[in-house]
């Protein structure tokens, strides 16, 4: 506990002695001049995006020759075999007529995306965004060397000075 206690009474001294001895400190504007000016530059990376535009040519499909049977947009061999598989497999009234439908409408689908051909070609614009980055170097500012009360100092600034250029310098003076 006496630990604790001693802590928080130093603490609270120093306290007060900052805050009386920045009471005591007094403050003035004096004039002083430019001894030297640097710029100093800062870099920067630009992001700039670029389109790139090209052109393709892509496949037209048609429908090829088909040199097949086929009634009411059925498959023939389709019906056929679909029928036979309705009869033997299902074992119904109408199991063949089923699947002699149904093999005709598959067999028929199926020879139309076999008989699919290029009939020719078309264009199409295609394009692509790239982004090309790189940097920049620019002004961020100046360093300020100046000289008052025979005290030399440097500041930084955004505005550039003049070499002998007369300057306002605040001077803090604190006695202790």
């Amino acid at each position: 506990m006496t630990l604790k206690r001693d802590l928080i009474a130093a603490g609270t001294f120093i306290a007060v002695s900052l805050f009386a001895l920045n009471a005591l400190a007094e403050s003035y504007t004096v004039r002083g001049t430019v001894t030297s000016v640097e710029p100093r530059y800062a870099t920067k990376t630009v992001t700039e995006p670029v389109q790139k535009c090209w052109t393709e040519e892509v496949p037209v499909y048609g429908q090829g020759k088909n040199n097949d049977s086929s009634v009411f947009g059925m498959d023939l061999e389709g019906a056929i075999i679909g029928g036979i598989l309705g009869n033997n497999v299902v074992k119904g009234d109408n199991a063949g007529a089923a699947g002699a439908i149904i093999g005709g409408l598959i067999g028929s689908d199926m020879k139309n995306k076999k008989n699919q051909e290029i009939t020719g070609y078309r264009q199409v614009s295609k394009c692509n965004t790239q982004y090309n980055e790189r940097t920049e170097e620019y002004l961020a500012g100046y360093s300020i060397s100046y000289e008052a009360l025979g005290l030399r100092g440097v500041m930084s600034s955004t505005r550039s000075r003049n070499v002998g250029e007369s300057i306002d310098v605040n001077v803090q003076i604190s006695a202790y």
